[in-house]
């Protein structure tokens, strides 16, 4: 349900009151009038401008007559009804100096002059002589107050933003609100997630006394659909923790504002859909029958919704990617592979043509891995190459041309075989963007598919083995029997049939990055062992034991929680760990302390890491790590040092990283197996 009323009175729109607010809202109308969610402002106020405060890419699939689709946004903030010409016609030469001096800017196509100024004919009237006294290379529009008010009427997005109807938020709610967004914004700035999540759960206790308002009264749980900051807030705590779960029903309330129409809000709330369809709640005992088809319907149902979104070449590329990998209708992945092609189209001429065409190769590429090179897929592509043959290029004329090859030959995508076993195609695909933009050397940021390359790492597989313990079993009797876990560790104990054991001999704890990871291997294998039918050997097998794994994990509101014979799959809410070179000299392992090695090899390990050659670089780095929230295995070290748990890894490069953040690796086999390998890591 969406904040809609019968009549959008401009009336309760509330625009900014000085330059730099007004700039913010611009950005947010015209991010969402051209689908570009990376419009940002250009430079700082104060600094010279050259006639531009917003930069904008038009990812709109009309007007085909765009140009190279970017739009250039001035925004004039006044207290007045009117605007001087003479500054107006000022900042149009210098836009133009800009477009023809750098060749970045040579797409603009438009120049918008945004105005909280009331409209006027004659102003309209001197900005179109302008444009065709001198010459412009782009067209002018005038935005004045009334064109913005209509934007923020029309949009959902932007009148739930902007509209301030009296007792949108009640009024006994209004301060507590108010008190709680400050609050926890306040707290991520400082990176005080833990002290953010205690506030986020007095906020969600309907028995805690309001610190404003009257005495025993309580905001709903949804208030933040009244409340766009606290939504907001929320959000942005959310994808810092980590935490899926939590997020999933404020993502489908923003993907439902504007009717799902916006790509980058759809891609958000699709992604933590796969995720919390595919995981058992905490609350629930045994597992549904149909609890693993519910995504791939709900994906199978909005397919055609899907296939209309408008956004940029990364978004769009991942949506293609979903459709393809988590669906089973090979007619639905036609159109998936049929939307990049229009991707293609849109992008003709623009500056990110060459990045639809990357996308739109990686998606081929996962088309392919499913169904084999049958006639939707058999046109040359970016990447293409036969054998030992060039790939093919950019200006290539075979570009988008059917071919016919003898299927003895093996057809590469950037070098790689997508028909290929998991041990090469899924481990490839890991990087498969990365490769694009290696071979073609280009440093251009409208290249960058930041969210697809993001996808191709959670789908990708590799035949993961176990090279036996090469390292001491560290003393964590005394620590309980609860492990932090991630893909690598659950992907190698399921090869070598040993999950079940571990499942049932440890409380296994692991981040929601970890599960989503587990999803897409398990879609991999499962495409590999469709399209291979009965000569997938082993993978079958493997397939098999990954699916035993998915149905084992189990949302768990904190690591404290976590059960037995389960795997945990838990947010992580902690404030900045305790660092093991700035930690105090002897730190004893235990519930005092995050550090779960021995007291001896804390102090070891934290002088030889101060020993070491370009220490300054090393410690940098080192310290990025407990910074890093992206990375999965940087997050499970996290994990760890909240939890005071040991880690499990097959990986000895994963013991060394590890340890160095203060934090036990063990290997998970069995004990007799482990000492049989300790005389040989004294070196250690």
């Amino acid at each position: 349900m969406t904040n809609k009323v019968v009549h959008r009175d401009e009336r309760f729109i509330q625009l900014p009151t000085n330059q730099e607010d007004f700039e913010k809202l611009c950005v947010r109308i015209y991010g969402e009038m051209f689908h570009d969610p990376g419009a940002r402002r250009y430079g700082r106020p104060g600094q010279g401008q050259q006639g531009l405060d917003i930069l904008v890419h038009d990812f709109r699939r009309s007007p085909v007559e765009k140009r190279q689709g970017m739009v250039f946004v001035q925004c004039k903030y006044t207290e007045k009804d009117e605007l001087p010409f003479s500054k107006l016609e000022s900042d149009a030469r210098e836009a133009r100096a800009l477009v023809e001096s750098h060749e970045a800017y040579e797409g603009v196509y438009l120049f918008i002059v945004a105005t909280t100024a009331k409209n006027s004919a004659t102003l309209h009237a001197k900005l179109q002589t302008l444009q065709a006294e001198e010459r412009l290379p782009f067209e002018i529009q005038l935005h004045s107050r009334d064109t913005l008010l209509s934007r923020i009427q029309e949009s959902d997005r932007l009148w739930d933003l902007y509209n301030v109807v009296p007792e949108r938020v009640p009024t006994e709610f209004a301060l507590q609100v108010l008190r709680v967004a400050t609050m926890i914004r306040s707290q991520l700035q400082e990176g005080l997630l833990a002290d953010a999540c205690e506030e986020d759960s007095r906020r969600r206790c309907a028995s805690r006394i309001p610190t404003f308002g009257q005495r025993g009264s309580c905001p709903p749980e949804d208030i933040w659909k009244q409340s766009t900051s606290l939504r907001e807030t929320l959000i942005n705590l959310y994808a810092k923790a980590a935490d899926t779960w939590s997020a999933a029903p404020l993502l489908e309330y923003e993907a439902s504002l504007g009717g799902m129409r916006n790509g980058d809000s759809w891609l958000a709330y699709l992604l933590a859909q796969r995720t919390v369809e595919n995981l058992r709640s905490h609350e629930a005992h045994l597992p549904l029958a149909n609890d693993r088809d519910r995504f791939t319907q709900q994906l199978t149902n909005l397919a055609d919704v899907i296939c209309r979104t408008e956004g940029s070449p990364d978004v769009l590329g991942c949506l293609a990617l979903l459709l393809i990998m988590e669906t089973n209708r090979q007619d639905i992945h036609d159109a998936a592979l049929n939307l990049m092609t229009k991707v293609i189209e849109s992008g003709c001429g623009t500056l990110w043509e060459l990045s639809a065409r990357i996308a739109h190769a990686v998606v081929r590429y996962y088309y392919v891995l499913r169904w084999g090179w049958n006639g939707s897929a058999r046109f040359y592509a970016l990447g293409d190459s036969l054998d030992s043959g060039l790939c093919i290029g950019p200006s290539s004329l075979q570009l988008g041309q059917p071919f016919s090859h003898d299927d003895r030959v093996t057809l590469r995508i950037i070098g790689i075989d997508p028909l290929g076993a998991p041990r090469w195609s899924g481990a490839q695909a890991f990087a498969l963007p990365r490769a694009f933009f290696r071979w073609l050397r280009n440093e251009d940021s409208n290249l960058a598919l930041p969210q697809l390359a993001a996808q191709c790492q959670v789908y990708s597989a590799q035949d993961f083995v176990d090279n036996g313990p090469t390292w001491g079993r560290p003393e964590t009797s005394h620590l309980g029997n609860r492990r932090i876990v991630d893909l690598e560790t659950l992907a190698v104990a399921a090869t070598e049939n040993q999950h079940l054991s571990m499942i049932s001999s440890y409380r296994l704890v692991a981040t929601y990055h970890t599960f989503e990871r587990l999803l897409g291997y398990r879609a991999f294998l499962r495409a590999y062992v469709h399209r291979t039918s009965g000569n997938a050997g082993t993978y079958a097998t493997l397939m098999a034991r990954v699916e035993s794994l998915v149905d084992s994990c189990e949302a768990c509101p904190t690591p404290v929680t976590s059960k037995s014979h389960r795997i945990s799959i838990t947010p992580l809410y902690d404030n900045p760990p305790q660092q093991l070179l700035y930690s105090a000299p002897s730190p004893t392992p235990g519930p005092a302390s995050p550090f779960t090695l021995p007291r001896e090899r804390l102090e070891w390990i934290r002088q030889s890491i101060s020993s070491w050659p370009f220490v300054y670089v090393h410690r940098m780095s080192l310290e990025q790590r407990y910074r890093d929230r992206s990375d999965e295995f940087s997050l499970a070290c996290l994990l760890a040092l909240h939890t005071a748990s040991p880690i499990f890894t097959y990986k000895y490069e994963k013991v060394i990283r590890s340890q160095e953040m203060g934090i036990a690796a063990e290997y998970p086999g069995r004990r007799e197996t482990i000492s049989q390998g300790t005389a040989s890591v004294n070196s250690l």
